[in-house]
C-alpha cells in the first residue's frame, strides 16, 4: 500500500487540497499500478513563518537568519 506524506505551507483551499490528493492519488496508481483504494496520503500544513528556503524568504517571516547558500559563498 503506498503511503505519501505531502507538506505545504498554510493557506491552500479545501479544494486545492483535494486537487492535491486526486492527482498524487492518480500519479501513484499509473506508476505502481496500485489501486485508488490502497493508496494513503498525508497532508501537514506548516505555518510559512515556520518554512524556511535559504534563496527566498517565506512570507511573513518575523526575521531573516543568516545562511550561506551556494549562491552567496
Amino acid at each position: 500500500m503506498p503511503i505519501l506524506r505531502v507538506t505545504l505551507t498554510t493557506g491552500a483551499s479545501d479544494a486545492e487540497k483535494l486537487a492535491v490528493f486526486q492527482n498524487l492519488t492518480t500519479a501513484v496508481q499509473r506508476a505502481v499500478q496500485a489501486p485508488p483504494g490502497n493508496i494513503r496520503t498525508i497532508l501537514n500544513e506548516i505555518p510559512r513563518a515556520n518554512w524556511w528556503h535559504a534563496v527566498r524568504p517565506p512570507q511573513g517571516a518575523a526575521s531573516t537568519p543568516s545562511t550561506t547558500t551556494a549562491e552567496n559563498q
